[in-house]
């Protein structure tokens, strides 16, 4: 069993607000039909943001375009990164052969920092990027499926005795034989579940598959 996604805790992700929500260092940005491109101009061009993450979480990055424009192979890079610095430790990154792919990481600190950049530092070059999330990545939580009926009661004909009999949950040996099953039963498959009664008196807790 799973939760849902969280929200979205990127600002703009999707750019149809152009840079807003993005602080822009080193170059200029342009937007056009959700595509924001970084042209350098002092060093490397970089659009960066931080966002809210709970330690211990893991988070997904989805991507969107990742293009290298006229900078060069693996030149536009995203960096999902501890510290508000481009430089800083990161937790994941992508390149353009991660364009319309998802990557997780698991968070670190309070607030994670997203870099969008140019790792060429020529002045002119280009590079270009598509909509881009994060959202936490849902919980796997376990539930008992009670596949077999009647679990918590033995004394129901879904379980066959043999040589035993049961009162208020306690089996009974009454042979050398005693047992009592029950079968679990789908579309993919039969399962049977025995218990063995040794002699005497035998007390069985709940069983729940």
């Amino acid at each position: 069993m799973t939760d849902g996604y969280g929200p979205e805790l990127i600002t703009n992700g999707n750019f149809s607000n152009g840079t807003t929500g993005w602080t822009l260092a080193g170059g200029t940005a342009s937007v056009a039909s959700n595509i924001v491109t970084l042209t350098n101009v002092s060093t490397r061009a970089t659009l960066s943001q931080g966002f809210q993450t709970e330690i211990g979480k893991t988070y997904e990055l989805d991507l969107g375009l990742i293009d290298n424009g006229d900078s060069g192979v693996l030149a536009a890079t995203i960096r999902v990164v501890r510290t508000n610095s481009y430089a800083g430790t990161i937790l994941v990154q992508a390149n353009s052969p991660d364009a319309n792919s998802t990557l997780t990481f698991t968070a670190l600190d309070a607030t994670t920092y997203i870099y969008l950049a140019n790792n060429v530092t020529t002045a002119g070059k280009t590079v270009s990027f598509g909509p881009i999330s994060v959202r936490e990545v849902p919980a796997i939580t376990w539930a008992p499926h009670k596949l077999l009926p009647y679990s918590e009661d033995f004394s129901t004909p879904a379980w066959t005795k043999n040589d035993c009999t049961e009162s208020l949950g306690l089996l009974t040996a009454t042979g050398s034989n005693a047992f009592i099953k029950s079968t679990i039963s789908s579309t993919q498959y039969i399962q049977t579940f025995e218990a063995i009664v040794s002699s005497g008196t035998s007390a069985f807790p709940y069983i729940v598959l």
